[in-house]
């Protein structure tokens, strides 16, 4: 199964057939609600892949700010708002609520 087909499964991205003139049918993604509220993940992992995997020549997407059309990049921030490097965050076991089946 393909990535695009899984996040479409679950409820991530909607997929939209489209056809330009002269060409065949090809499918648009788009963010569902839920999708919309994992930017900052698909962000991440488009900056991580950037930097830590080759990268061929061809067409690709980028996230961009709608009102200015300029890169956006994920970051890490404090409970103030300040950035700070991945290599000063760190995960602890914390408790939590009973899982609740939706």
């Amino acid at each position: 199964m393909c990535r695009s087909t899984s996040l479409v499964e679950h409820g991530v991205l909607q997929k939209t057939p489209y056809r330009e003139p002269a060409q065949r049918t090809r499918d648009a993604y788009h963010p569902t609600p839920a999708g919309e509220e994992a930017k900052v993940v698909m962000v991440a992992m488009r900056q991580w892949g950037e930097a830590h995997v080759p990268q061929t020549q061809g067409s690709r997407v980028a996230p961009v700010a709608v009102d200015t059309s300029e890169r956006v990049h994920a970051r890490l921030l404090d409970p103030h708002g300040q950035i700070i490097p991945a290599v000063s965050v760190t995960f602890v076991r914390v408790s939590t609520p009973e899982a609740v089946t939706p």
